[in-house]
């Protein structure tokens, strides 16, 4: 497995974490949220997401891309592999800061629990020489209770460092994964999670 640099939190989670958690497993995969303007609805999380002025959205094509960028932060992966076993419901992002919000889904095989999850995202966040800092209490977004985790990571001494907070959920053979990226100037993420509202 070889380390690519400069990789996006979120897709780094996304192809890391499906060497462990995912597989041929029989769930059904949720129903895709919609855009109505600027308001991300998804009735199967039961939540809104309201985007602020200065945010763009990434259309299908772009959400593709991304899964090919995912497919690319390790060699011995392929897109197929990702494209099967998950997909990125949603992602917005800031044009003048580079904070983001993604939705991703991942298939499960076998009882991975939410705390085993955040152990291997610990385990592939060290070898990068990032840190994973678990959160004691779930926070309740929609009709979930997500599992929290924040991660600090800087590729070399000269990058900035990248903030994330990540949500998940297990439920019905699927991981649920809200991921926000932000940085030391940027918005942060109890203000990012401000956006969110239940239905």
């Amino acid at each position: 497995m070889t380390k690519k640099i400069l990789i996006p939190i979120a897709l780094f989670l996304m192809a890391a974490l499906l060497f462990v958690a995912c597989g041929g497993g029989a769930g059904q995969a949720p129903e895709r949220g919609s855009w109505d303007g600027v308001t991300y609805t998804n009735e199967s999380l039961g939540l809104r997401f309201h985007l602020p002025e200065g945010w763009e959205v990434s259309t299908d094509a772009q959400l593709a891309a991304r899964m090919r960028q995912a497919a690319d932060v390790f060699d011995d992966m392929s897109l197929e592999l990702i494209e099967t076993h998950s997909f990125i419901d949603m992602h917005a992002e800031s044009i003048a800061t580079h904070v983001s919000v993604q939705i991703n889904y991942e298939r499960l095989t076998g009882t991975l629990t939410e705390a085993q999850y955040i152990e291997v995202a610990q385990e592939q966040f060290s070898l990068l020489g990032g840190e994973v800092i678990p959160h004691e209490e779930t926070i309740r977004i929609g009709a979930y209770d997500w599992h929290a985790f924040d991660t600090r990571l800087a590729m070399d001494a000269a990058s900035a460092v990248t903030y994330g907070r990540q949500l998940l959920s297990i439920h019905e053979g699927f991981v649920r994964l809200i991921v926000i990226t932000y940085y030391e100037h940027s918005e942060s993420a109890d203000e990012i999670l401000q956006l969110f509202t239940a239905l």
